[in-house]
Formats: structure tokens, sequence, C-alpha cells
């Protein structure tokens, strides 16, 4: 196939390479020597006699047939070629340490929230900032991961150097040199103090549902966004975004939007994607006439996909102003309208719905829409309410009924009657209804039950074993070794799920 071959010294010291007969090639050290590869530092320190010498080393080597360099020879060249590379790592340090020094590290801190709730408004009324106010509540794991992951998300702290923050938690938890290790950036005793005056003061309520976030113009006064339960980080991000973009704007009632004829063209095209895009913006626009062209998408004479899309989208939104329509769907004709006004109001969590909402529960009729209901009045309602809903919707009877009526349980404080009601369902010959039973036994530590549950918790299988055995974790301070939680196994279990998740078509297979 080739010639034959043989090995070659390099002149200035290198390896032999092996080359075919009456062809040339040049170790890296040769190609170096001929292209006067030599580090100009070596010239600048007065190192020009060795330069020099070095040079005619290997220019002589060069001409040579043989080229062989001496041991001396190279291993000087050798010595010159570390100390280039040195040099260059020397050199290399200063750009490394500007890099690091400019590398986002904020982050890593987490929120920097405002441990006094006068300073706070102060400040954002000085630096003409808007406030971020996130509420949140111990004891409870959806409360737990939005406080240590979502809002610790390097995305969110960043969106958060927009805002003045103040965080509402009671309660103390463990802490690193005096620093909470839940939020991090401030003291419990601060956390604390904001939740009692974030309470009484902004929401003049007794009973808060959590997680929550307010967003408030820089006045301190006007509300530019509220969402009331789970987010994930990408979607919290969205809504920070949205109300610094209020802020920024201002939220002016007779506000007219210039593309406002232009994107209520395509919410009323037949495109299905573009339609919904068009909404999505539509609802976050200041201008007065989004309520009105809401309100007319949403009446009887539209089809009820496109009616739905249009509560979805308002519901979305999060924003109160739509409250009032979403109130009137309560009452309409169709079943599916009235869950979705349901779901559309829990995502917004207005107090202001509260009433309507119960009164809707009352005079309800499918177990789907109360359902819905209820869960809406968890975000919405006070306790006492809440408790009158929970008994009513128990007392229908439906499995359904008693799935949803035993979350609600769960996560409201009970009354004696309530408690009874729980424990006679804890007998049910329904697996996922004993299965709910465990759950309000376990969230509201009903340690009245925990000897029964001990003789039971043998017998139960699948989902209500898994229950039980959370139960008795919970009324024995234990930690459970379950992958699962039984609040998510039984959420599972309810209807619409997906509505809530933002998808509008997930329904068992069911086309609208």
């Amino acid at each position: 196939m080739g010639g034959p071959r043989r090995a070659r010294n390099i002149v200035g010291g290198g390896c032999p390479v092996v080359t075919d007969v009456g062809k040339t090639r040049k170790s890296p050290a040769s190609r170096a020597v001929d292209s006067d590869f030599y580090p100009a530092a070596l010239l600048a320190r007065g190192d020009t006699r060795m330069h020099a010498r070095h040079r005619g080393v290997a220019v002589a080597g060069a001409s040579s047939s043989k080229g062989a360099a001496t041991p001396l020879e190279g291993r000087e060249m050798y010595r010159i070629w570390l100390t280039y590379c040195a040099l260059l790592s020397t050199l290399a340090l200063p750009a490394q340490g500007l890099l690091m020094a400019t590398a986002p590290g904020d982050e890593a801190k987490g929120v920097a929230w405002c441990g006094d709730f006068d300073k706070a408004f102060e400040q954002a009324r000085e630096a003409g900032l808007p406030l971020m106010v996130f509420i949140t509540k111990n004891g409870d794991k959806t409360n737990e991961d939005i406080a240590r992951v979502t809002m610790r998300h390097p995305d969110v702290v960043r969106e958060s150097r927009n805002f003045v923050c103040l965080v509402s938690c009671p309660g103390t938890h463990a802490s690193v040199d005096g620093v909470c290790d839940r939020f991090g950036n401030l003291d419990c005793a601060a956390h604390a103090s904001v939740e009692r005056r974030v309470r009484g003061e902004l929401l003049q309520t007794a009973s808060v549902r959590c997680p929550q976030w307010i967003f408030y113009a820089s006045d301190g006064k006007t509300v530019l966004l509220r969402h009331v339960w789970t987010l994930s980080s990408s979607e919290l991000r969205g809504k920070m975004r949205e109300a610094h973009r209020l802020s920024k704007k201002g939220v002016d009632p007779d506000a007219k939007d210039p593309l406002f004829g232009a994107v209520t063209k395509r919410a009323m095209g037949g495109h299905m994607e573009r339609r919904r895009d068009a909404l999505d913006s539509l609802v976050t626009m200041g201008d007065k006439r989004v309520v009105a062209f809401m309100r007319a998408a949403t009446s009887s004479r539209s089809s009820r996909l496109r009616r739905i899309e249009a509560i979805m989208a308002m519901g979305e939104s999060g924003h109160e102003r739509f409250v009032a329509s979403l109130i009137d769907l309560l009452g309409s004709r169709d079943a599916t309208t009235r869950s979705h006004a349901a779901v559309a109001l829990e995502k917004i969590g207005d107090a202001a719905a509260a009433t309507p909402l119960f009164q809707a529960l009352k005079r309800e009729k499918k177990a789907e829409v109360r359902s819905n209901l209820l869960r809406a009045m968890l975000v919405c309602s006070d306790d006492e309410v809440l408790r009158e809903a929970t008994k009513l919707v128990l007392k229908r009877g439906t499995r359904l009924d008693r799935l949803s009526g035993l979350w609600a349980a769960s996560q409201v404080s009970p009354d004696s009657a309530l408690l009874k009601m729980v424990g006679k369902l804890l007998k049910s010959s329904s697996p996922q209804v004993r299965a709910a039973a465990y759950l309000a036994v376990g969230g509201q530590k009903l340690n009245d039950y925990e000897r029964g549950l001990s003789k039971r918790v043998h017998l139960e299988k699948n989902l209500a074993g898994i229950c039980c055995r959370w139960a008795l974790t919970r009324l024995r301070d234990e930690v459970f070794a379950g992958d699962e939680l039984p609040e998510d196994l039984i959420r599972v279990l309810l209807p619409d799920n997906h509505l809530r998740a933002g998808d509008l078509e997930a329904r068992r297979g069911r086309r609208y």
C-alpha cells in the first residue's frame, strides 16, 4: 500500500515521528521552531541571547539531513515551552476572576424580603416600585414546597428585584444565625409580625387562603393582580412580569388600548389557537372596554366552546374586575358553564364571591358542579360559611359529594357536627370515601380516632390503606414513608382538575 517507513528525529528535541519515505512531516516542536513560534515575553525579560541561540540551533538543525538536537538543547527548549504555558496560565487568571465576579450570584441569596410592614410601603412609595405580598402558612406540603422551591427559583428571585417584597407567615421555623431557614433574609419574628398586619389591615379577615400572592401598585392601595393557590415557578414569573408591566403602565379605568380593536377581532375569529391567544392577551389590557367584551363573549348567545374559552381566560388573568361577570354565570342553565365559572372564581380568589358561591351551592342539583363550587369556597370563604357548605354537601349522600365534602373537611376547622359526620364516614362501604375520611382525620389531627385507625390499618388496602397509614403517622407525630401524599391521591378523584391546570381539552376524552 505505502512505501517503507522509518523513524526520524525532529529538530529541537522532539519525539521521533514515523513518516513515509520521501515525505516530510514535522512534530509540533519543529513546526514551532520553523515558524518562529517563540513567546514574546521571553524577549521582554531580556532572554534575547537564549532566544537567538535556540533559533540558531533550530535553523542549523533544519538544514541538516539528520537534524538531531543535543540533550541540553532539548531540555532548554522544553523549559522555554513550560515557561510559556505558565505565563499563559498567569495571564488567564485575571480574566477568570473577572468572569466569576460578573456571574449572577444574587439569585442564590433568595428573595430580598422586607421585614418591616410600614417600611415596605414607604420604600415602595419612595422608589416607585410595586409591592409583592406572599401569604403562606405552616403544616402544609403545598405551602412548604412553594416557600422552599418555587420562591427560591432563580427566575423568580430575579423578577422579585422589581418589587418590594413582604412575606406573611405565622409561627417560627428553624433558623441559621438568626435567619429563618424557610424564607431566608429575615428572622421569624419579622414574617410573623407582617402576618398579623396583613391579616388585620390588608385582608381584614381572620381566615386567609394560602398560598396567595397580592401585587400592589406603589401607592400601596391599588391591587394590580391577585392569585390564590399554587403556581409553578414559570407561572409565578409570568404573574410577576404582568404585575410589573401594569405598575409601569398604570391601571387607568378610562384608558383605551390602541390594540383593543385588532385583538378583539382575533378573539372573535374562527381559528381556535389564535382566538385563545387573543383572549389571553385581551384580559391583560387595562382598557375599560375589556370587561364589557368578555361579558358579551360569555353570554348565552355565544357557543359553549367560545363561552368557556372566555371564562377560562378571565380566571387565568386572576383579575378581580371579572368577578361580577363570573358570578352572573353561576346562574347559567348550562352545567358546564357553571362549573367553569366556579373554577375561574377559585383562581381569582376574591372574597366578594363567597356569598354568591354559597347561594349557588344551595340550589345546585349536579354533584360535579357542587364539587367545583365547594372547592371555590375553600379559597374565597371564611371558615364559618365554609363549614356550613361542607356539611350541606356531605348530606347529599352521593360518592362524589362525600369525597368533595371530606376534602373540604380536611382543610377547614371543624365543629362538633362536622366531626360527627367525618366519624360516620370512616365506616363507609366505599374504600375511596374511607380514604377521604382518613385524610380529614389526619389533616385535622383528630386524636380521638387513633385507636380505631390502629385496629383497621392492617385491613385497609390500596388507597384506603395509604391514607390510613398516613393519618396514623400524623396523629403520632411521625414521618410518613410513602411516596405519594393522600391529599394528592384524593384530589385526583375530584372533577375538573384539568381546568385548574389551564387545560381546556382534557376532560376524559369529552369534546365541547
